[in-house]
């Protein structure tokens, strides 16, 4: 795994920073493969309108408030589900959630409803367990978090990169980790479903 640091400024929507997008067009290069008529299908479940569309790429897109213009407006376990259950296919997941239970709650005031206990526990889990599911062998994930988690081995992904992004001139602000990964074992991750139920 290759660890980067860089020291920028991170507002509340990063992929405007331009190392963001730097990142994000290296791997939808690197999944293109030189390819140029090849057409990259990403998937972005917490969109708020502010994944751009690029250039050869597909994109399904989510986010609870449904006054952004997303393809779907759903929770996001819901939406891992339904991405499940139509065999949805991606080649990059764009993972940028809220970081902590503020901004969920931030999220959930923001369009006028109460988060529930079941929303504050386990927050991601159901909905990762599907979208890994969707991932194509050898398919990348970008988790953006204060952690670097990620989606983890037992989903079957490796870490292949890890970003530590410290704040430019903002002490006492948490750095953000953005951790990519590659989908290498879609068995592992069956076996790991299959050993909980």
């Amino acid at each position: 795994m290759k660890l980067y640091h860089l020291i920028t400024t991170i507002t509340a929507h990063p992929f405007e920073n331009p190392h963001v997008k730097k990142i994000i067009n290296k791997w939808v290069g690197l999944l293109r493969n030189n390819d140029l008529h090849k057409t990259i299908s990403m998937c972005d479940p917490f969109s708020n309108n502010k994944t751009t569309r690029r250039q050869g790429t597909s994109l399904i897109s989510n986010d609870l408030n449904p006054k952004f213009n997303s393809t779907y407006n759903l929770e996001f376990n819901d939406f891992g589900k339904l991405m499940k259950s139509k065999n949805k296919s991606f080649d990059l997941i764009l993972f940028d959630p809220p970081y902590s239970l503020t901004q969920l709650k931030k999220q959930y005031e923001g369009i006028g409803k109460e988060l529930e206990q079941w929303q504050c526990q386990r927050m991601w889990t159901a909905g990762k367990d599907a979208l890994a599911t969707t991932v194509k062998p050898g398919g990348i994930v970008i988790s953006f978090g204060w952690t670097s988690q990620g989606f983890g081995k037992h989903r079957g992904f490796e870490k292949v990169e890890l970003y530590n992004i410290e704040q430019s001139g903002r002490d006492g602000q948490y750095n953000l980790q953005i951790t990519v990964e590659r989908k290498v074992d879609h068995n592992l991750f069956e076996n790991y479903i299959n050993e909980g139920s």
